[in-house]
């Protein structure tokens, strides 16, 4: 009876085990010229299909495209997309502060272009998050068109050669709000520069940076609206 209690014991712990290392987030390695780094997919995500990223955003280079397996289709409800923006030279002669306060100059010159006569957008709030390793800026915006609308945060993590954005979706009154989304993603540590490619902010403040700022305030905007508005809907194969 004892060797029957032992070998019961010894089953529930192996099964017990086995479930929790099978809902262990899943890693993904990402590898540009300038910059390496992972992304573990939060319980429940699933990657969307490369080929379906590029038909839908064939104008994005992306790295990934996420979606909760839970959805019947990939761009409605909540989804994210992660992509690489480089620049001219490294970021680390440039102060955490500085960076955020030429980008918020960025928008406000910019924020005009935004709207037209279906698309109206607006930026609610730019959170930094001053935190090492990831040092990164969070753009919340809402977006609407006709009866459409769309909650969005690009959070924009700063690397040594540019920076990783991270895009989360809020698309429907059934998904999760952005802030749920942002504490899957960015609260849980899910993305991890290398080492080498890590931004380290300087001792000493360089000069002007704006050669930059253009790739930063454009194509930021420009990658939450046309992820707005795919060329078409596309359900899970």
């Amino acid at each position: 009876m004892v060797v029957t209690k032992i070998k019961i014991t010894a089953m529930i712990l192996t099964c017990m085990l086995y479930n929790a290392l099978n809902t262990c987030a899943r890693s993904v390695d990402i590898s540009h010229k300038g910059c390496k780094y992972s992304i573990d997919l939060p319980s429940g995500w699933d990657t969307i299909p490369h080929d379906t990223l590029k038909k839908i955003f064939p104008r994005l280079d992306l790295d990934m495209g996420l979606y909760p397996v839970s959805q019947k289709e990939y761009f409605t409800g909540n989804y994210a997309l992660v992509g690489f923006m480089p620049v001219l030279q490294s970021l680390h002669s440039y102060s955490f502060d500085r960076i955020v306060s030429d980008m918020k100059e960025m928008n406000d010159r910019t924020k005009n272009t935004w709207n037209n006569d279906s698309i109206s957008t607006r930026l609610d709030s730019i959170v930094p998050v001053n935190s090492s390793p990831n040092y990164r800026i969070n753009n919340y915006l809402t977006i609407r068109r006709d009866s459409i609308l769309l909650k969005g945060c690009q959070s924009l993590y700063v690397s040594k050669f540019g920076y990783i954005t991270l895009m989360l979706y809020q698309k429907g009154n059934d998904a999760l709000p952005i802030d749920s989304l942002l504490g899957k993603f960015n609260d849980s540590g899910c993305l991890k520069v290398d080492q080498e490619y890590r931004y380290i902010p300087p001792q000493k403040e360089g000069l002007s940076f704006t050669h930059f700022l253009y790739a930063l305030g454009i194509g930021g905007i420009v990658y939450l609206l046309i992820a707005f508005f795919p060329k078409r809907k596309t359900n899970r194969q």
